[in-house]
């Protein structure tokens, strides 16, 4: 049976993001684990240990999602909270949850809200290539999840560049700027349309809405113009 790749942690013994849940559906435990790296098994007190960060996250997490149902994020997250939940996944030098971990993309989720509020494009675009990193590990197979993540990062980057509704670009981007962001969100739809057009077809409002997408990042990337509107 193959682990759960959407429930990974850093490695007690060889400090690599390599470990992964055996499966609690088949009544497996942490302890009963080895990494794939050093291909130690994980010892009790280790499992334990885990475990207890993990629900920690996830206890965070849930409360982070009853917040932002009323105010913004980067109204509710100051910047040293949002320092302190970086430090539990698995990418900083701490962590020990994730970063192949759901709970880690939940959280990239929000920071990625939190610092395209907060004016900080470049760090919302790094927590977005997170998600997607942890979409083409987590489902292997062909899956919605990871269009859907593909257009949220292209989503991101148009608004960046000031290639959205009413939306003025980030300060210092410069036209050939622009254009290459919008050559770089054409890549990022079209994955995700062939993904879209495999799995519902090409008649589908998902497939649909995703391609009239692509259409507009690529034209103004060809030729540094919006679509008019009809």
């Amino acid at each position: 049976v193959e682990p759960d790749l959407c429930r990974g942690y850093r490695c007690p013994s060889c400090n690599q993001p390599s470990l992964f849940h055996p499966g609690p559906l088949n009544g497996k435990t942490l302890s009963s684990a080895f990494c794939k790296a050093c291909k130690q098994q994980v010892s009790a007190e280790d499992a334990d240990r885990l475990i207890s960060v993990e629900r920690e996250l996830q206890d965070r997490l849930e409360l982070l999602d009853k917040q932002v149902e009323k105010k913004l994020v980067s109204k509710v997250l100051k910047e040293e909270e949002v320092q302190m939940l970086l430090r539990m996944v698995g990418d900083s030098a701490p962590g020990s949850v994730g970063p192949q971990h759901w709970l880690c993309e939940r959280l990239w989720s929000h920071l990625s809200e939190y610092y395209e509020q907060k004016q900080r494009e470049e760090d919302a675009c790094r927590m977005q290539r997170l998600r997607v990193d942890y979409a083409r590990k987590g489902y292997p197979s062909l899956h919605g999840e990871l269009a859907w993540l593909l257009e949220a990062e292209a989503d991101l980057l148009c608004r960046t560049a000031g290639l959205g509704t009413n939306q003025g670009r980030a300060p210092g981007l410069h036209d050939s700027d622009v254009r290459r962001i919008a050559q770089r969100a054409t890549v990022l739809l079209t994955e995700g349309c062939k993904i879209l057009e495999r799995l519902f077809g090409p008649q589908h409002n998902y497939y649909v809405s995703l391609e009239k997408k692509r259409e507009k990042a690529q034209l103004y990337a060809e030729t540094g113009k919006k679509r008019k509107r009809p």
